[in-house]
């Protein structure tokens, strides 16, 4: 390549590192909320998105995922899929070849999207001369350097990003022609349980983006459960699974000459237990403490008397910005939630705009005719008028008696506060000192014009949980999802008794309930090892219940080392809320950091970064 070519590339991946940076931090909540307070971080927070990968000519492709520029020219000849799933964590590498025919270097962009619970572990790069090379966890102004003085080298740049949270874009600046690309991505994640079925997915819609067919794809996955498999299937391809015992599957799937149109899907069952429970322990030779992680399921056949009777207070903006497909949306997804109800369940439902407007003004039982009553008063709400967040959250708490039941807040909101109190400190704080009922509030952040700053504080402070729709979501089906996950409570506040083992550093903080067809996954640090009985303690409906578990602590043992990383990853997680709803500090950003390096995951704050030797052509 001319020296003239090479400054072409390096002045357009100038333009799109500039580009996509402010891309990224114009969509970014961390940074947004910086931005509108008036903080001065814009700069390193806008960086700290660029995941910088610095490449001899191998772009990360994602397969069957958005391909743009003239990267569409580009071809995937071979994919190789190993997954191990170890009771419920999935383990993928996923190696791909591509091909450039042309008689031209390419230019390109690729996405590869993954799971809400997925990170990224390891990008493997093997270069012409043969070798593998693997990047590392570094903060941005690091990653910069390296990248400016790997420009200065003459390699060539390629650089990586998070577009979204569940989606990894790359743009590389040359393939040359008739070069072949070799990548492997590797990544974990706790796979989506719900009533005993456990899924796993890989994006493999290659005819997306070419038309060429694949030489060969091959996929082969182990399953080993402490609970007894019951069934495996795929409901997108014809696998071939093998039972090995009890515990243990294994799933092949193999084609040559084929051009994949659709995603490929896993989905296995698991043995129903009355508190099922799967548990994962690792303790490092040089560590003093281990790491466990532990999830625990539910029964799935229950009866009316096994579920938490609830009061619950749907409150729904109605303000103007609502108007079009978002009230309309939001009224589908409410009404779901008045269909949801149980038969013991007491509801109310809130339209609140800069007034309240309230559909009987007290707890209703939630029978045939007032369900039927509530749906009538949803469909009729009109959009109009400002936000007033305050009076619509205390008028809720309001309505709430002071009985020995489950109690929760569905709330729903697009903007700011914009009238009435509209400090978001005052707002929270006056929510949290009013919550003398152990009511847990659930947010709905919809489109990007949101506080996240102040739903997440709401949620962190009343022991709920945020959830974020942007504007190129579909609302309905995403609000109907969550709600299904929380609205058949089998335990309510939970505690645990580890036995004669010292746990400490736990996350979440603060457990949530347990509901029917979900898990709770809790994961710690530990002191000494061994076997010892789990006591998990509930209530239900008044009553306490207990379940003991054996559980054993492992002891200078790298076995399930992945539960150090998923340990690091959860406490990093906390950190990054605490500062979304209290504001950055010094030291909850250098601990953010530091986990990052030490279990190599990035974060707002860190990048990935690779360096190799310069351009070469391989014929």
């Amino acid at each position: 390549m001319t020296k003239t070519t090479a400054d072409i590339i390096y002045s357009k991946m100038q333009s799109f590192i500039i580009y996509y940076s402010r891309r990224i931090y114009s969509t970014s909540t961390l940074c947004v909320q910086e931005m509108k307070s008036g903080g001065n971080a814009m700069n390193s927070k806008m960086k700290s998105f660029l995941i910088v990968l610095l490449l001899s000519f191998i772009p990360l492709i994602s397969n069957g995922m958005v391909m743009t520029g003239s990267g569409s020219n580009l071809s995937m000849i071979k994919q190789n899929v190993k997954v191990v799933i170890d009771n419920q964590v999935a383990q993928t590498r996923l190696e791909q070849t591509f091909i450039n025919p042309t008689p031209s270097p390419i230019e390109a962009v690729y996405r590869f999207p993954l799971g809400e619970k997925a990170s990224i572990q390891e990008f493997g790069i093997t270069g012409p001369d043969g070798v593998r090379k693997i990047g590392s966890v570094e903060t941005k102004d690091e990653a910069e350097n390296i990248y400016q003085n790997a420009q200065a080298m003459g390699a060539i740049p390629a650089v990586a990003q998070s577009v979204d949270p569940n989606c990894f874009e790359t743009k590389v600046g040359a393939v040359p022609s008739n070069g072949r690309a070799v990548i492997d991505l590797n990544y974990n994640e706790v796979l989506p349980y719900h009533s005993g079925i456990i899924h796993y997915s890989i994006p493999l819609n290659i005819n997306a983006v070419q038309n060429k067919s694949l030489d060969i794809i091959s996929i082969t996955i182990d399953i080993k459960e402490q609970k007894e498999i019951v069934a495996v299937t795929s409901p997108s391809h014809k696998i071939e699974a093998k039972k090995i015992d009890a515990h243990n599957w294994q799933v092949v799937y193999e084609k040559s000459g084929c051009l994949p149109d659709s995603d490929f899907q896993l989905c296995y069952e698991v043995k129903a237990q009355r508190m099922g429970m799967n548990f994962l322990s690792t303790q490092p030779v040089d560590d003093k403490k281990g790491y466990f992680m532990m999830m625990l399921a539910p029964q799935e056949i229950v009866d009316a008397a096994d579920i938490a009777a609830r009061d619950i207070i749907f409150v729904m903006d109605v303000s103007g910005s609502m108007n079009g497909y978002k009230i309309e949306q939001t009224k589908a997804a409410f009404n779901f939630f008045i269909d949801q109800l149980n038969s013991e369940d007491r509801f109310e439902v809130i339209g609140f705009s800069d007034t309240l407007q309230f559909g009987r003004g007290q707890l209703q039982t939630a029978d045939t005719e007032n369900r039927k009553q509530a749906k009538n008063f949803i469909d009729h709400l009109r959009p109009g008028g400002s936000t007033n967040i305050h009076d619509a959250l205390n008028a809720a708490l309001k309505l709430f008696p002071n009985e020995n039941r489950t109690k929760a807040i569905i709330f729903l909101t697009d903007g700011q506060p914009t009238s009435g109190i509209t400090n978001i400190q005052q707002i929270c704080r006056t929510m949290r000192i009013a919550n003398t009922k152990s009511v847990r509030t659930f947010v709905f952040g919809v489109g990007d014009d949101v506080s996240a700053q102040l739903l997440d504080k709401l949620a962190l402070e009343n022991r709920g949980e945020a959830l974020y729709v942007h504007q190129n979501e579909n609302l309905q089906s995403k609000l109907t999802a969550f709600y299904e996950t929380i609205s058949k409570p089998l335990l309510t506040d939970i505690e645990i008794d580890w036995g004669k083992i010292q746990v400490s550093e736990c996350f979440p903080p603060t457990l949530p309930n347990v509901y029917k067809g979900s898990q709770v996954v809790v994961s710690g640090r530990y002191a000494g090892g061994g076997s010892t009985a789990i006591n998990v303690k509930g209530n239900l409906n008044g009553q306490i219940q207990n379940f003991t578990l054996e559980a054993h602590f492992a002891k200078r043992s790298i076995d399930n080392k992945f539960v150090a990383r998923l340990w690091g990853k959860a406490k990093a997680e906390s950190l990054i809320q605490e500062i979304r709803a209290n504001g950055e500090t010094a030291d909850k950003k250098s601990e953010v950091i530091r986990l990052s390096k030490a279990f190599q995951f990035t974060t707002p704050y860190t990048s990935f970064i690779s360096a190799v030797s310069p351009l070469a052509r391989i014929s």
